[in-house]
């Protein structure tokens, strides 16, 4: 077929014409550079106050721009806005310029403008802007001259010049400033979300230690879990979204947003369990790290990682995009990475967000996206910073043999419980990993001695209860539900730190 030429050669600059009269000016606020700018320390209190600061920065801009913007998607370190025309673009650019040189001069925060047709594609080419721009761009904002050779002990790169407290060490004044935000805003943020009826009195451990030792469990004592969480294509529901629904989406994140928070404190605040499990003298076992838009991160003990994960799908599993039943679904991808907690906690973050992307791949390959997670626990801390997730399952497993991230699980509680009793039943915890071991190595010597366990009524109840109990988001060899028993066994039933025999009656 032949090219379509107009009779009119000045139908295609009208058509030029109408479609610039019809796209919108889109603004992106976009924070970069965080491992110089909010992972460049240790520091819990700093790293904390760092991220709300930022979190608080971010809404503001929403907050400046009123009316004059619609916001099409808001998160913890970006924001996109549709404005009104592109002269109210460049004016509202200088004014977030503004604010957030004074609401968070500590972080390089990029703004830049794009036209668009659609929602999407102005998300897309804000974007596009903003990795040009950031590679033009200091990598983190350059103190002030200071007058001393000594270097922040929490950044180690920064001057020392500013006295924490008028106590000493002596701090960066950035580290400073972020380190009193970590504890001033910390309950400012429970009462922003939840309210007042439920954050009111609520007491929080302030570091990692305090977080993970002295548990009920002490096989597993000084653990962490790291959970990272991400909405599957939140941005591109929201823009197919019309009339109220559209309007109203960010507002109904936000709602969506209180009632998962409100229920993952009442989990933690859980009075059913055993001493110290959720709580360390009345201090909940819980660190809030990213709480914005459809991203979370959270730290809890390993013990929690696994139950707290599945109290979360429980609660995003009535997720819709819009208030109608036929709404799109809103699901989340997580990645759970179990480790001591005294691994750097950026390359904890780090990690826990790839094992998230890897279970965002198989969340996304259906019609609809599906809640999904992966993990990865790791015994010690000599896991190598470069080296990817798939990269180390290759060199536990035979080629092709990686783990299929997994699927929520419907009533968790109850499923565990059925798991449980097989292995009470099965009495047999060598026999599970020996199960799993063949998985790394067919010809073992125990081959024979174990598939007859497998096939037997105790190991089949087994199999089927971990099947259920942690499904794979993809068909998968059988056996992996033994590599999944062996990895979580210890954190998906810990075993609690045996009573002392009382003492014998002296006669």
């Amino acid at each position: 077929m032949g090219k379509f030429v107009f009779a009119d050669p000045h139908i295609p600059f009208l058509f030029e014409k109408v479609r610039k009269l019809l796209a919108h000016t889109y603004l992106r606020v976009e924070a970069q550079n965080f491992s110089n700018t909010l992972f460049d320390t240790d520091n819990m209190s700093v790293i904390r106050g760092g991220s709300m600061k930022l979190r608080n920065a971010i809404t503001s801009v929403g907050t400046l721009l009123g009316t004059r913007a619609t916001r099409v998607r808001v998160g913890a370190e970006a924001a996109v806005f549709r404005m009104g025309s592109a002269d109210d673009a460049l004016v509202c650019m200088k004014e977030a310029r503004q604010l957030l040189a004074r609401e968070a001069p500590e972080f390089t925060i990029a703004l830049a403008t794009a036209t668009a047709d659609t929602d999407a594609l102005g998300i897309d080419k804000t974007a596009a802007a903003v990795r040009w721009t950031q590679g033009r761009s200091a990598r983190l904002v350059v103190p002030a001259p200071a007058k001393t050779l000594e270097i922040c002990p929490l950044t180690r790169v920064r001057p020392a010049d500013t006295a924490f407290d008028g106590e000493p060490p002596i701090l960066s004044s950035s580290a400073a400033t972020r380190k009193r935000d970590g504890q001033d805003l910390k309950q400012k943020f429970y009462t922003s979300e939840v309210g007042p009826e439920l954050a009111d009195g609520l007491q929080l451990v302030n570091d990692l230690q305090e977080l993970s030792k002295a548990g009920p469990y002490p096989a597993i004592d000084g653990k962490m879990a790291v959970l990272s969480m991400d909405g599957n294509s939140f941005g591109k529901i929201g823009a197919s979204l019309k009339g109220e629904d559209s309007r109203h989406f960010d507002q109904h994140l936000k709602s969506l947003r209180k009632r998962l928070l409100t229920r993952i404190l009442n989990f933690m605040t859980e009075s059913k369990v055993l001493p110290r499990e959720r709580a360390r003298a009345g201090r909940l076992r819980l660190e809030v790290l990213l709480w914005a838009g459809d991203e979370f991160q959270l730290i809890v003990p390993a013990w929690l990682g696994v139950p707290l994960l599945q109290e979360v799908f429980a609660e995003t599993s009535t997720w819709r995009a819009g208030a109608g039943a036929d709404s799109d679904p809103l699901t989340l991808s997580a990645g759970l990475l179990i480790c001591s907690h005294k691994m750097p906690i950026h390359r904890a973050l780090h990690l826990a967000e790839q094992i998230q992307l890897r279970a965002k791949s198989k969340a996304k390959l259906g019609p609809v996206p599906v809640n999904a997670w992966d993990y990865l626990v790791l015994e010690s801390l000599d896991y190598p910073a470069t080296m990817n997730i798939d990269q180390f399952w290759q060199l536990r497993l035979p080629p092709g043999s990686a783990p299929i991230p997994l699927l929520a699980c419907d009533n968790y509680p109850e499923k565990l419980a059925v798991l449980k009793r097989a292995l009470e039943e099965a009495d047999s915890r060598r026999k599970v990993y020996a199960c799993a071991q063949l998985i790394a190595d067919p010809d073992a010597p125990h081959k024979v001695e174990t598939g007859e366990w497998q096939q037997s009524s105790e190991g089949t109840a087994v199999h089927q209860a971990v099947s259920a109990l942690l499904p794979t988001a993809a068909a998968q060899a059988p056996q992996m539900a033994w590599l999944h028993l062996r990895e979580l066994w210890d954190y998906i039933l810990p075993r609690p730190k045996k009573a002392p025999a009382p003492a014998e009656e002296v006669r």
